[in-house]
């Protein structure tokens, strides 16, 4: 039988309580992250979208226009709008695609790789000390339920924060103060050219 979907299946009816929780836990986790994601973007003068196609393009290396406004989900002509502020102000560089001249690649300047491995490493700080606060056992528990949620609503499950990857903290930051529950480092805005 097909249920439709309004529609729970008879097994999950017993689950009400725990399905009303993950429908409150997972915007209010989205919203402390991006509430980091706003701190470190306003710490270098930009805006959260701006920090996010940095993220990608900074990670990813150069990047067709078309790529990033479909990994944020928006328009051609804002994704364009977004790379246009970026370029104006030295954090990207436009150039041809060598194998289609007609595609711009958007590509990461020494500024912009700069604030998206800071970001991506704020993002890892933010998650490892909240994973700290957990009993060791838990935790891989939280991550394998996290994964079967997030293939069941129908998405890749994958890590960010592998190791050898900008998760570790640097010599130079201060360590997370006891019961701490966000990491936040003071981030420097790079030189304007």
């Amino acid at each position: 039988m097909n249920y439709s979907a309004t529609e729970a299946p008879p097994s999950l009816h017993d689950d009400g309580p725990l399905i009303e929780a993950v429908t409150l836990l997972i915007p209010r986790i989205g919203q402390r992250l991006h509430a980091s994601t706003a701190e470190h973007a306003q710490a270098w003068g930009l805006t959260v979208g701006q920090a996010k196609v940095l993220l990608k393009v900074g990670l990813w290396g150069p990047t067709p226009v078309g790529q990033i406004a479909a990994a944020l989900d928006v328009s051609m002509p804002a994704a364009s709008e977004i790379v246009d502020r970026l370029a104006d102000s030295g954090f990207v560089h436009r150039g041809e695609d060598p194998a289609d001249r007609r595609r711009v690649l958007v590509a990461p300047s020494d500024a912009g790789k700069r604030f998206a491995v800071g970001l991506k490493a704020e993002r890892c700080r933010q998650v490892a000390v909240a994973l700290g606060a957990l009993p060791p056992e838990h935790r891989p528990v939280l991550v394998r339920g996290l994964e079967a949620l997030l293939e069941a609503l129908g998405g890749p499950a994958g890590s960010g924060c592998a190791a050898g990857s900008a998760t570790h903290q640097a010599p130079d930051d201060p360590p997370p103060s006891e019961g701490s529950t966000s990491v936040h480092t003071e981030i420097k805005a790079p030189d304007r050219p």
